[in-house]
C-alpha cells in the first residue's frame, strides 16, 4: 500500500496498481490500488492471465506497446507493467498508468521502478518466512516436535540472514541510482542554460569577428601608405613639391579607430575567458574527490552562468561576511546552489531582487538566499524535498532539484532550511559546518 501510495504522490503515474499471486490457489488474490476502481474477479477472468505471469517472469517490464496483453493494459487504466518476482518464484505485478502525455520511461527510470518491484518481492518473501516462522513457534510448544522444528528454525534464520545481504546489496544499487540521478539532474540543469550561455558567447565571439575583419582592413591601408612611402622616399627631400607629399592624415585618421578596435577585442575576450572559467569552476569535472574550496568562487560561477536569465530584469545583492573555505566537493555544493539561484529566478516574474547573504556562526557556514518571488503555498511547502514532487508544468522540470539538493547537503553533514509567505517571497537557508582544517584556513 504504501509503496502504491508514494508512487501516486511522488510521480506522474496517478493510477497505480499492486496484484498480489497466490500459488497456492494459481489465482490472484489481493489488490491495492490508486486512482483507479478494480476488482480481483475482473483480473481472474482474463483469458491470458497465465501467459502474463509466464512473459513477466522473462521480460520483467512490459509497455502497452505490448499488443499481446492489451486487454490488461486497458483494464488496469496502465502504460507499464512490471513484474514482482524473486527468481522463479512470481509474487504478482505492479501497473502504472497516467492521463497526462509522458515521454517513455528510459535506462535509469526504468532500473528504478524495477528495483522497487524487487525491494516488494524481497518484503513479501520475507513476510512469508515471517510467517511460517510464527508457525513454527507455535509448535514449538509441543515437547515431541520441539527439537525438530528448532532446527527448521535455523534454517529459517539463514534464509532471513540471505535474504537480509540480498536486500543489502539492493540498497546498495538505489544508492548509485542516486549518484546517477544526481548527475543526470546535474547535466539537465546544464542543458536548460545552454541556450542562454551560447547567447553570451556568442555577442563577444561576434564583435571580435567583427573587429578582426575592420583590423584586416585597416592593415592593407597600412601597408598601401607604407608602400606609398617607399615609392615616394626620394620626393620627400623637397618638401615643397606638393604633389609628391605623403598625406599623413590616413594614418592619423586609423590611428583612434585601431585603438578602439583593439580594446573592444581584448575586452570580448575576456568576457569569453571569464564565462569558460566559470563554466569549469561550476562543473569541477577533475575535482571529484573532496578539497578545500571557497563557496563564495561557486556562488559567482553559478551566477555567472545564470546572467542570461536574471540581467535586466533581477538585481542581486550580496552580502559575503563568511570565511567560506569549507572541504567539500565544490561540483555538488556548486550544484546546489545554481539549482537555488535558478528556483528563485523563476519565481519572480517580471522584475525583482535576490538577496545572497553569508556569515559564521559558532563552527558552520550559513548562506541564506532569498528572493522576492510569488512565494511557496503553505499547504505544499513540506513536501518540496521530497522526490519527484514539482509545481512545474510537464517538461519544464523533474522534480529531482531541491530532492538532489537536500541530498547533497545532507552528505555534507549539514543542512537546508525554507522560509516562505505567498506573495512576499523565499528564503532558503543552507548550514554548512567547518572542519578543523578549513576553520585554520579561515
Amino acid at each position: 500500500t504504501l509503496v502504491v501510495e508514494n508512487i501516486q504522490l511522488n510521480t506522474e503515474f496517478k493510477k497505480c496498481c499492486s496484484v498480489i499471486y497466490s500459488d497456492q490457489n494459481q489465482t490472484y488474490e489481493q489488490i491495492k490500488s490508486k486512482g483507479i476502481s478494480i476488482s480481483l474477479s475482473e483480473i481472474n477472468k482474463q483469458k491470458n492471465i497465465t501467459g502474463l505471469k509466464k512473459v513477466l517472469l522473462q521480460k520483467v517490464f512490459l509497455s502497452k506497446t505490448d499488443n499481446s496483453f492489451s486487454n490488461f493494459f486497458e483494464l488496469l487504466k496502465a502504460d507499464y507493467i512490471i513484474s514482482v518476482h524473486r527468481g522463479d518464484h512470481f509474487f504478482g505485478f505492479l501497473s502504472l498508468g497516467t492521463d497526462q502525455p509522458i515521454a517513455s520511461l528510459k535506462g535509469e527510470d526504468i532500473d528504478l521502478y524495477i528495483s522497487i518491484a524487487n525491494q516488494m518481492a524481497i518484503a513479501i518473501e520475507n513476510n512469508e518466512y515471517i510467517k511460517r516462522s510464527n508457525e513454527m513457534i507455535k509448535k514449538l510448544t509441543e515437547a515431541e516436535v520441539r527439537e525438530k522444528y528448532l532446527r527448521e528454525l535455523e534454517t529459517t534464520n539463514k534464509a532471513l540472514d540471505t535474504k537480509n545481504h540480498e536486500l543489502q546489496k539492493l540498497y546498495d544499487e538505489l544508492k548509485n541510482t542516486q549518484t546517477q540521478l544526481i548527475h543526470s539532474e546535474k547535466m539537465a540543469s546544464l542543458g536548460q542554460l545552454v541556450a542562454g550561455i551560447a547567447h553570451e558567447l556568442n555577442n563577444p565571439i561576434g564583435f571580435i569577428y567583427s573587429n578582426s575583419k575592420q583590423l584586416q582592413h585597416y592593415s592593407r591601408n597600412i601597408e598601401d601608405f607604407l608602400s606609398e612611402i617607399k615609392d615616394n622616399t626620394h620626393s620627400l627631400k623637397d618638401k615643397k613639391d606638393s604633389k609628391h607629399r605623403i598625406d599623413t592624415d590616413k594614418i592619423e585618421k586609423l590611428l583612434p579607430d585601431l585603438k578602439a578596435l583593439i580594446t573592444d577585442t581584448v575586452r570580448g575576450s575576456q568576457m569569453i575567458k571569464e564565462l569558460v572559467d566559470n563554466l569549469r569552476k561550476f562543473s569541477h569535472l577533475d575535482q571529484a574527490e573532496r578539497k578545500l574550496s571557497n563557496i563564495h568562487e561557486g556562488i559567482e560561477s553559478c551566477l555567472m552562468i545564470l546572467k542570461p536569465r536574471i540581467k535586466n530584469r533581477i538585481s542581486i545583492d550580496k552580502e559575503y561576511t563568511a570565511s567560506g573555505m569549507i572541504e567539500c566537493n565544490p561540483g555538488q555544493l556548486n550544484q546546489v546552489f545554481l539549482n537555488l539561484l535558478a528556483n528563485a529566478s523563476q519565481a519572480i516574474k517580471d522584475k525583482g531582487k535576490i538577496r545572497i547573504k553569508s556569515f559564521d556562526d559558532n563552527n558552520n557556514c550559513i548562506i541564506q538566499i532569498k528572493d522576492n518571488g510569488k512565494g511557496i503555498p503553505g499547504n505544499i511547502i513540506d513536501k518540496i524535498f521530497d522526490p519527484f514532487f514539482t509545481t512545474k508544468d510537464v517538461g519544464e522540470g523533474t522534480g529531482l532539484g531541491l530532492s538532489i539538493s537536500y541530498s547533497i547537503i545532507k552528505d555534507h553533514k549539514g543542512s537546508i532550511e525554507v522560509t516562505s509567505k505567498e506573495g512576499e517571497g523565499t528564503e532558503f537557508k543552507v548550514t554548512l559546518p567547518y572542519g578543523s582544517v578549513s576553520k585554520r584556513s579561515g
